[in-house]
């Protein structure tokens, strides 16, 4: 994946879960509904793996860390980013 040209060393799981995010950016994406969709849990579970993932994601986002959002006590936000200008 490449993000500004430069490339990113995602794992499979960041992937996927940047994937689904960013899919339905914009929207509050709940916990739970990630950790079935991106871990395949099949029921309701307490792990701080979603947070570590969107942590390391944040530092791999770098200036775009913001991209990843908390919704506390619910889930997260993929914000759609601000238009970049391009010379030309």
């Amino acid at each position: 994946m490449n993000l500004g040209g430069q490339p990113m060393d995602l794992t499979l799981l960041e992937f996927k879960l940047l994937h689904l995010l960013a899919s339905r950016k914009g929207e509050v994406v709940e916990r739970d509904f990630i950790l079935r969709e991106v871990w395949g849990y099949t029921e309701q579970v307490r792990t701080r793996t979603l947070d570590t993932h969107v942590k390391r994601l944040r530092e791999k986002l770098g200036e775009h860390a913001e991209w990843l959002q908390t919704s506390r006590g619910f889930g997260y936000i993929f914000k759609e980013p601000s238009p970049v200008a391009v010379a030309v």
